[in-house]
């Protein structure tokens, strides 16, 4: 793993909590993980949706692009790669350079599921 790679857990609050105190308890400073955690399948789905899955491949794939060229490259509404965008902005998995311009900053997004969590 490097730190361009993307940890996403499912696991209840409980478990990044034990988590932090297993590295806290060890006396290692834990080197920096670039991680995002969700408490549930559902809001995992909410947010990884196939769109949103097939943007970031696209987005990764073809570079910095702009949501207008990004919506041509998907043969999608302007208004729904807009709200997609905003959505992984928000949740880390997009960046945008000084121009504007998004771009996926990850060459890796690993996930990590627990079984047994309600949905």
């Amino acid at each position: 793993m490097n730190d361009k790679t993307l940890l996403v857990y499912i696991g209840t609050a409980e478990d990044a909590l034990q988590d932090f105190m297993e590295v806290w308890k060890s006396g290692k400073p834990a080197s920096p993980v670039n991680r995002l955690s969700f408490e549930s399948m559902a809001g995992f789905m909410r947010a990884f949706t196939p769109k949103r899955w097939e943007l970031l491949d696209v987005l990764k794939r073809c570079g910095e692009q702009n949501i207008n060229q990004l919506a041509q490259l998907l043969g999608r509404d302007y208004k729904n790669v807009h709200t997609d965008i905003q959505t992984l902005h928000e949740l880390g998995l997009v960046q945008k350079d000084k121009n504007g311009l998004v771009f996926v900053p990850w060459d890796e997004i690993e996930t990590h599921f627990k079984l047994g969590l309600a949905a």
